[in-house]
């Protein structure tokens, strides 16, 4: 999840269900900054 790994193929990779089981590590994920939101939302990986 740190790498921004879409949490469906994490979730797939782990046999979860959903993508709700991964809500109790979400705070092990660190917040994006202004650089990195701009980048991800122009589809630049």
């Amino acid at each position: 999840m740190r790498r921004r790994i879409d949490p469906g193929v994490i979730a797939a990779a782990a046999g979860l269900a959903s993508t709700a089981s991964l809500a109790r590590y979400q705070h092990f994920v660190p917040p994006l900054s202004n650089r990195e939101t701009a980048r991800l939302l122009r589809g630049q990986i």
